[in-house]
């Protein structure tokens, strides 16, 4: 069973990721792996991108 959330992000959020050709799903993820100690194959570049968003 799938379930579907649906968040609004600032669009400084979504032109961070476009500069840094993520898409907002996959910095997402990275963000929620990172934050539940999950690994996230799919995400290896989000999670990239969200370390060095928060620094």
């Amino acid at each position: 069973m799938s379930q579907t959330l649906l968040l609004e992000v600032p669009s400084s959020f979504v032109a961070l990721c476009e500069s840094s050709d993520v898409s907002p799903q996959a910095v997402l993820r990275g963000m929620i792996g990172v934050l539940c100690a999950l690994h996230v194959e799919e995400s290896k570049d989000a999670v990239g991108l969200y370390a060095t968003a928060v620094d």
